[in-house]
């Protein structure tokens, strides 16, 4: 394939929908023409095709012994919905390959491949953009380019490509069942242990059961206790209860984990709002810390050690990068809502 060939394709990978048309004819004049001239084919010479489109719309037969039939579908129409269709085609033409393409998917079927449906004949699926790229274009060239059609080469190339693929299921089908028996003795092991713990909670809650008759007992038996013997045990005498002293802070510091303090509200987000309008992560971690009347240690550690234990430099880089966000409502996705609204 020449550079002409290749800037073609580049040119044909980039056209924009409304550059190629809504409809079939515009599809085939517009794409899967000059696609065909792309890889030697001359449409004068070696091609016919349909002009009204309610036939095979273009069959290459004038090449070699091997035909090559080409179907066009309305830009972005479900290839899925013609595949039919174009089965018939090929049992009447019994094409060495058969191509459809709605302008934007591309897909080559290999008819004679001994497959019990048709759907499974199929040897490449790509998509126009993919034409601007190197390795897409070479597989193409070896089941289309035009010598290969002369010289019969086509055959061999395909019959490569169907190994290929059957190698390539065969490995598919090897590593599914190889997870799938692991997912499997999981799932067993999964389902033993719900029916344990099953087991262990019906037990759990008999046991819990005994305890509260037990209690029941042992308080009636004990008061039956006092009754027979004129036991009386004073009660305390009623009034306001009285409030424990506040706790004294350290010498020379300030009390720490202070009740009311919210991880979230109160440290992470003034924090995360802090550094994101440009201040310094150390100087956030004293503005907040000062502002709820705590150590920078205690600031810092709301921020790094209770989001997993991670590095101050962590938490920064994800406020930095735009990160933050993602990485709490992974980590606490029962708060994602709040999260959402307030960063």
């Amino acid at each position: 394939m020449n550079q002409d060939q290749k800037r073609e394709l580049q040119r044909l990978s980039e056209l924009s929908a409304d550059e190629i048309g809504d409809n079939e004819n515009s599809v085939k004049y517009n794409f899967i023409i000059p696609f065909l001239e792309s890889f030697g084919y001359n449409k004068r010479l070696d091609f016919e095709h349909s002009a009204k489109g309610n036939r095979i719309d273009i069959l290459i037969d004038k090449v070699s012994d091997y035909c090559i039939l080409i179907e066009a579908k309305s830009y972005g129409k479900n290839l899925d919905d013609y595949i039919p269709q174009l089965k018939r085609y090929c049992d009447e033409k019994r094409p060495i390959l058969a191509i459809i393409s709605n302008g934007e998917e591309i897909r080559f079927y290999s008819p004679f491949w001994r497959k019990p449906d048709f759907t499974e004949t199929l040897i490449y699926s790509i998509t126009r953009h993919n034409l601007s790229g190197d390795p897409a274009v070479e597989r193409i060239q070896a089941v289309l380019e035009k010598k290969f059609l002369e010289d019969g080469s086509i055959v061999e190339h395909i019959e490569n490509r169907e190994r290929e693929i059957s190698n390539i299921t065969k490995h598919l089908q090897s590593v599914e069942g190889y997870y799938q028996e692991k997912i499997s003795t999981l799932e067993a092991s999964v389902r033993s242990l719900e029916d344990q713990i099953k087991t262990l909670q019906s037990q759990i809650d008999s046991q819990k059961g005994q305890v509260s008759d037990f209690k029941r007992e042992a308080d009636q038996k004990i008061e039956e206790f006092k009754k027979e013997h004129l036991f009386f045990i004073p009660q305390p005498k009623q009034g306001f209860p009285i409030e424990p002293p506040e706790p004294k802070p350290p010498s020379g510091g300030r009390l720490l984990g202070r009740k009311g303090h919210e991880q979230f509200m109160d440290y992470l987000f003034p924090v995360i709002r802090l550094i994101r309008s440009g201040v310094k992560h150390t100087d956030a971690f004293h503005k907040i810390a000062k502002k709820l009347d705590v150590t920078y240690q205690t600031a810092n550690a709301q921020c790094t050690v209770r989001l997993g234990n991670i590095s101050t430099e962590k938490f920064v880089e994800l406020i930095r990068t735009n990160r933050i966000k993602s990485f709490l409502k992974d980590k606490f996705p029962e708060k994602a809502s709040l999260i959402e609204k307030e960063l």
